[in-house]
């Protein structure tokens, strides 16, 4: 059964500065220093209804095949963007982030719906935690998280 993970960070940012800075792939891989690194990944920003496939290595040697993204919708109105995603672990890596004014700054979110079969439990961690690091780096002044069952 697929997981939910929900993580939310509250940053000292213009929600739309903070969403712009959300697409950029280089500021991503700049978040993942030491934890991702992506081969064939541009430094550009995403752009919507392109497919990016990219060589996927965790913690410098644990070498997760070719993981691929599909950009499905990127709503600046909303502040939305929703890509597809999967990788030979996993079959479903479906990440849905948005950007939303709050009281102190913007409340940025992310929520990923993962199936990897058995290995679904395992993903869905790795993925909180993941999420979790790369808001600690871009310095978010609060986080919260949590995995839940999704429900057909």
């Amino acid at each position: 059964m697929a997981k939910r993970v929900v993580v939310e960070a509250t940053y000292p940012a213009d929600a739309d500065r903070l969403f712009r800075g959300a697409l950029s792939f280089r500021e991503m891989k700049d978040a993942m220093k030491g934890v991702a690194t992506y081969n064939g990944l541009p430094d550009d920003e995403a752009e919507e209804g392109a497919t990016y496939r990219v060589r996927t290595k965790i913690w410098g040697w644990l070498d997760v095949g070719e993981h691929e993204m599909f950009v499905e919708e990127i709503n600046f109105a909303k502040r939305f963007v929703q890509s597809r995603e999967r990788n030979p672990a996993v079959r479903r890596w479906d990440h849905a982030l948005t950007v939303a004014r709050g009281e102190d700054g913007a409340v940025w979110r992310d929520e990923i719906v993962i199936d990897a079969g058995w290995r679904t439990v395992g993903a869905a961690e790795f993925a909180r935690r993941v999420y979790l690091s790369r808001h600690r780096r871009r310095k978010a002044m609060q986080i919260q998280s949590r995995i839940v069952e999704v429900v057909a």
